[in-house]
């Protein structure tokens, strides 16, 4: 477990098993380390937000890191992340991670290559459009929850991008820049990530209308228009890489989902520019 090879040693562990395969046998050989670990598991399943939320309410540390039980921290990750918080003036920081392709090969999965998605300083206008926060590089004051409340149960996925964006509203974010963590993507749904891929568009609906009325127009459409061409040229050769690796369908899959997320609430103009949808849901225009 990477969790127990930290160079950073004060913390605790809290294990939240959402009514999943018993662990305690997995958990019992590590109970004499000299970090405490703590076992909570729910009785039906009730989804990440939920197990996330069960973590944080058992919590007793100062800091809060997250990790998923299919990704991995690096040595110096906790290390890194407290030192810069306790230094400093921020109350939440995250790393960068690298975005790990897993393939099972005769009954074992086996890492093919790895990339680093995101490693972006934070910025409040892109937040709003998608999420550049991996959860797992992630790290927080406990006392941030008081002002900004738990993870919302009732989002399915993007749980960690509708924190993300309430943390913005009350904290600066600081971004410690170094590859501290790594998280897996599998294309046999396995993983916490592929396995919920039908939920995503539909969660994104719901954060983009959420906070709509949060976002400055103008200057996110400036934004958006600065960075298109380089995304496209990013896209293109992220499809070439999957559809080599995976084939075409899952190459189109990825690509669709990317496109989702970044396109959704915008519409094309008159002029052939992109432009941010500027009506409600009952079709009034809000601004010209």
């Amino acid at each position: 477990m990477s969790v127990l090879n930290q160079t950073y040693k004060d913390y605790e562990i809290v294990v939240v098993n959402d009514a999943g395969p018993d662990v305690e046998a997995v958990l019992a050989p590590l109970r004499g380390s000299q970090n405490e670990i703590i076992y909570l598991r729910h009785d039906s399943h009730r989804g990440l937000a939920a197990a996330r939320n069960t973590g944080l309410r058992a919590a007793r540390g100062k800091y809060i890191s997250y990790l998923d039980d299919d990704d991995i921290f690096f040595p110096d990750h906790l290390e890194r992340l407290v030192t810069f918080l306790e230094g400093g003036k921020y109350k939440v920081a995250y790393s960068d991670a690298y975005h790990a392709f897993q393939k099972n090969v005769n009954g074992k999965y086996v890492v093919t290559s790895r990339d680093v998605l995101y490693s972006f300083d934070f910025d409040q206008d892109r937040i709003l459009i998608g999420n550049f926060v991996p959860i797992i590089c992630l790290m927080h004051e406990k006392s941030c929850m008081d002002a900004i409340g738990l993870f919302d149960e009732s989002l399915r996925a993007h749980e960690d991008w509708d924190l993300l964006i309430r943390l913005s509203m009350h904290y600066e974010i600081a971004h410690v820049r170094g590859i501290t963590c790594e998280y897996r993507w599998r294309d046999d749904k396995t993983t916490m990530t592929s396995s919920m891929r039908s939920d995503f568009v539909n969660t994104a609906d719901v954060i983009y209308e959420r906070y709509r009325s949060y976002s400055n127009m103008p200057r996110l459409i400036h934004k958006f228009r600065e960075g298109t061409m380089s995304k496209l040229l990013k896209d293109l050769t992220l499809f070439h890489l999957y559809s080599r690796r995976f084939g075409y369908r899952i190459a189109m899959l990825r690509m669709i989902q990317r496109l989702a997320r970044r396109f959704r609430g915008l519409e094309k103009g008159p002029s052939g520019d992109l432009l941010f949808d500027t009506r409600n849901t009952n079709g009034e225009k809000l601004f010209s």
